[in-house]
């Protein structure tokens, strides 16, 4: 009798350690769990206020790949959390409507409540081709970026731009893409957009004229170019008369551009020159 109570006793004392061990382990995950959730609440709720601020300044789209840029850490601390990127994170917790743009149409936005998710396509100024390069080129992890307004160079050392006295910006790392980072077109010239306004810039000044000056009534093209050469660019150009000829309309003398371009009086019909 006392041999199976002490049988029985041991059979609970083992139930007992079985059971605290599995709990323990249990309790220690349920804590890392909620430390975990905490974690993702926060920057589900910083993602919401940057959502809402953006939208409250009167955007009608926002690009999730700004939106990554904008939480930093915050975006690195989330994908290992969830093991989702931003994207995909803001498509599962958000009713937010996500639009679709660019070359492959793989570029996302968030479509603001009530705007029209189809995207209209943007004609972009035609900029400098290496001031569009500074916005760009990605922008490696800890690195900054700094402009020169004069000659458009860009990089990240501040002291080698200066030497040349101009006048030197820094471009935030939230207007430049990120390493692995695809953007369309139209975001790029939002970005900048943005930028310069944040610097009180004139956009025009970093664009090309994208059409050719019209010329006035009664002028050729050949006459244009003529009369924008000074005298010793004229002494250097010489040109056969079969250009004249083939540049001037058919109701145009060529002899009286001659004459026009070299400041000789314009005779009558049929005079010599």
């Amino acid at each position: 009798m006392l041999s199976e109570q002490i049988a029985a006793w041991g059979e609970r004392q083992t139930s007992l350690v079985i059971t605290s061990n599995l709990r323990g382990p249990k309790l220690s995950m349920t804590a890392e769990e909620g430390e975990c959730h905490s974690e993702i609440e926060r920057i589900r709720a910083r993602i919401a206020g940057l959502i809402d601020g953006h939208f409250s300044e009167g955007a009608t789209s926002y690009y999730l790949s700004q939106l990554g840029n904008e939480l930093k850490e915050d975006r690195k601390n989330l994908e290992r959390l969830t093991r989702k990127k931003v994207s995909e994170f803001v498509q599962d917790e958000f009713q937010y409507q996500i639009g679709r743009t660019g070359s492959h149409n793989n570029v996302l936005y968030i479509v603001a409540p009530g705007a029209d998710p189809e995207k209209p396509e943007v004609t972009l100024p035609r900029f400098n081709k290496r001031f569009w390069a500074a916005f760009a080129v990605p922008l490696s992890d800890g690195e900054r970026r700094f402009l020169d307004l004069a000659d458009f160079n860009f990089g990240p050392d501040h002291e080698k731009l200066v030497l040349d006295g101009n006048e030197i910006r820094e471009i935030d790392a939230k207007y430049l893409l990120s390493e692995n980072e695809i953007r369309a077109p139209a975001q790029t010239g939002e970005q900048i957009k943005a930028w310069a306004d944040a610097q009180n810039l004139d956009i025009e000044q970093f664009t090309i004229a994208r059409h050719k000056r019209p010329i006035e009534s009664g002028k050729t093209l050949l006459t244009e170019i003529i009369t924008a050469l000074d005298k010793d660019q004229l002494k250097r150009v010489s040109l056969p008369l079969d250009v004249f000829r083939r540049s001037a309309p058919d109701h145009v003398d060529p002899m009286k551009i001659l004459c026009c371009v070299a400041g000789f009086p314009q005779r009558g019909r049929g005079s010599s020159v």
